[in-house]
């Protein structure tokens, strides 16, 4: 990272450590960012066992997140 003087004009309140997240992307391109759940007569297509999880592997920073839920159909 020190070939990189000048970083902490790019970073986040100059913090280096925003750097250190590839496990993150790696981890985020393996799952995806987006998913499609069933909903058939008002029934979440899961099943009584199913769930859904939010997950941010991102642990260099904190921040807000936000989920959005769209539906489609009747």
């Amino acid at each position: 990272m020190e070939a990189w003087p000048d970083a902490e004009k790019y970073l986040p309140n100059g913090d280096r450590r925003a750097l250190l997240n590839c496990d993150a992307h790696l981890k985020a391109t393996l799952l995806g960012s987006s998913q499609i759940f069933d909903v058939d007569d008002g029934e979440f297509g899961a099943g009584p066992t199913g769930y859904v999880y939010f997950v941010d592997f991102d642990r260099t920073r904190a921040r807000a997140r936000k989920c959005k839920v769209i539906v489609l159909g009747e």
